[in-house]
């Protein structure tokens, strides 16, 4: 979406709204560090003290995930089998290899300026990422002004009912 709304703005087109759902600003995981998983494990260790007392233990459990998702994706080949139909294993396959798609053009993506506002419709039950406020990172990127909205519930809740409702009404 920023980079559509961009696009058009840079060929004189007016873009009245760019909203952004529930997304982290590009050139945070570009900027931060990018060796691998013993360094990320090494970093959330670094991390923790920063993290809310309170927050510690959700916090080192959410990075858990990711890590554990992260490796399941670059090593997991799903096995075919009576349980995995061949269908579901060729749409596995295609789901892992648009992820690697997506990493890697992330890692290549280089935003330029947008003279513009948006808003960042953030769930309220967001993940955990110590040195990530998104007014700080996106207005980098966006002159105009960063306006943040919470959405109650989690990053998946707010995109599908009731959570997509309360979304559409902000």
């Amino acid at each position: 979406a920023f980079e559509m709304a961009r696009q058009l703005q840079e060929k004189g087109h007016r873009v009245g709204l760019l909203a952004l759902l529930d997304t982290y600003a590009p050139i945070f995981f570009q900027k931060g560090e990018k060796g691998g998983l013993l360094s990320e494990i090494a970093s959330v260790a670094a991390d923790l003290p920063k993290v809310a007392p309170g927050s510690r233990w959700r916090y080192a459990v959410n990075k858990s995930k990711v890590a554990g998702h992260r490796l399941k994706g670059l090593f997991h080949r799903p096995e075919e089998g009576p349980e995995m139909p061949e269908e579901e294993n060729r749409i596995r396959e295609s789901i892992r290899k648009v992820e690697l798609a997506a990493r890697r053009a992330l890692e290549n993506y280089q935003p330029s300026q947008y003279e513009g506002r948006a808003v960042v419709f953030r769930a309220q039950d967001h993940e955990i990422v110590p040195g990530y406020d998104p007014v700080l990172w996106w207005s980098e990127v966006i002159t105009g002004g960063v306006e943040i909205q919470q959405v109650p519930g989690n990053h998946h809740a707010i995109l599908s009912e009731p959570g997509v409702g309360l979304l559409a009404g902000q």
